[in-house]
């Protein structure tokens, strides 16, 4: 990306598809060397919740702060940056890079939106004056570094600045985005974001940890792959010994979730990447549910096999889960419970 500094990295061919029932299977490659570690593991010392100073490779480390996590040098190196907090109040901190008196960097939401939870991987911008971040499970803010109102950037997860600090990457978690690498252009003189978001990688699976090299001319990430598919096992119910061999139902790139057979037995119902499918004998796998408004999950035969209950949520907020009741077919759904969830089986 000629405005980012990038070369976009290359994507791996070689990687195989399993198939399995309830399969998963976990890759994780750099795509580009980095020399931003040597950084990282000097600032793992903030995250040592030891009270006296540790002993290593012969010279003793001195104990920055206590209880801190997701620590981030300041552009001068003078200081450093962390989450700290309760279990359920998390505020970031500011600490002299060597030990000093700890400042809570006071964060505030806009009006009428509810406390944080969570506040994660902070950095402060290459000028100095923005603390960048990610809010609860999905939303990248920025703030004023010194403190101030949090302003949302966008739908993601573990955002970096680029070296000249007029861009963000980011996993992105908007719906369909499969938590790819993105970039978004941001304004300092403005605070906040200043145009498109663009992609980095593309087509793939889930990328995340990005750390670009100070020169900008490579992007080191994690590139995560886990697949989810279904198989039977044909079983004796009385004696519960194995029948016979496995027989997989779906294969491919899929990431099927709770799956349940219907009552008499002959087709499966599952949740696989926000949609409710439908498996038939001898029939290829259909989709139910198909409205990119919404993100679909937990579906739940009736007893008589006349419809399917099911959990559904705005497309890229949790927070708001309804109960929805369909035909068997996906015909005529319909909203039966709000701010509920669906029971386990």
């Amino acid at each position: 990306d000629s405005n980012l500094g990038l070369e976009r990295p290359a994507v791996r061919a070689d990687v195989q598809e399993p198939m399995g029932v309830v399969l998963s299977e976990r890759r994780s490659h750099l795509e580009a060397r980095s020399n931003d570690h040597i950084r990282l593991e000097v600032a793992k010392l903030v995250q040592r919740k030891r009270r006296t100073p540790v002993e290593q490779h012969g010279k003793t480390e001195p104990r920055i702060a206590e209880s801190g996590n997701f620590p981030s040098w300041s552009p001068d190196g003078s200081s450093l940056v962390f989450t700290g907090g309760g279990e359920d109040e998390k505020k970031i901190f500011r600490v002299p890079a060597a030990g000093g008196e700890v400042r809570e960097i006071p964060l505030r939401q806009p009006e009428g939106r509810p406390r944080s939870r969570f506040l994660l991987h902070p950095t402060i911008s290459p000028d100095g004056k923005v603390i960048l971040l990610q809010e609860d499970r999905d939303r990248v803010v920025t703030a004023p570094s010194s403190g101030g109102e949090i302003q949302l950037v966008c739908r993601g997860r573990r955002p970096i600045w680029a070296p000249d600090g007029r861009s963000v990457v980011y996993s992105s978690a908007e719906p369909g985005k499969n938590l790819s690498l993105w970039r978004i252009p941001f304004d300092a003189t403005k605070g906040r974001d200043d145009g498109r978001a663009e992609p980095v990688t593309v087509g793939r699976g889930v990328d995340t940890q990005a750390t670009i090299s100070r020169n900008g001319s490579e992007i080191a990430f994690t590139a995560f792959e886990q697949t989810f598919n279904l198989e039977t096992l044909p079983l004796d119910a009385e004696s519960g010994r194995v029948t016979g061999g496995v027989m997989a139902l779906t294969a491919g790139r899929n990431d099927i979730d709770r799956s349940m057979f219907s009552p008499d037995g002959r087709s499966v119902v599952y949740a696989n990447h926000r949609r409710i499918w439908r498996l038939d004998p001898g029939q290829a796998a259909y989709a139910l549910t198909n409205d990119p408004a919404f993100q679909d999950g937990q579906p739940r035969w009736s007893p008589d096999g006349r419809a399917i209950a099911f959990e559904r949520a705005p497309a890229g907020d949790r927070t708001v889960t309804e109960i929805w009741v369909m035909a068997a077919d996906g015909a005529n759904p319909r909203k039966l419970i709000e701010k509920a969830r669906a029971a386990s089986a």
